[in-house]
């Protein structure tokens, strides 16, 4: 999945816990081959913490966040 289809509301892993993305900020570059940034504001699941994460717009494979829903909506057994 790329930063770039992670929307609020959405539950995903970072850090092998669950994190509910609370808002989502976008900076474009002035530059033609600049990469954009995707910035992130979440709330651990687990620990109720936020949670910032920076992520370019292609970025995937190695992230250390990855979007598991199926996983995390029945957390209470």
């Amino acid at each position: 999945m790329l930063a770039k289809e992670i929307k609020r509301g959405s539950v995903v892993s970072y850090n092998d816990a669950p994190c509910l993305v609370e808002s989502v900020s976008v900076q474009s570059p002035s530059a033609r081959g600049a990469s954009t940034f995707y910035k992130f504001r979440a709330r651990n699941l687990i620990t109720k913490q936020k949670v910032d994460i920076t992520l370019r717009g292609g970025e995937c494979g190695n992230c250390p966040w990855r979007r598991e829903l199926h996983r995390y909506l029945n957390l209470s057994g």
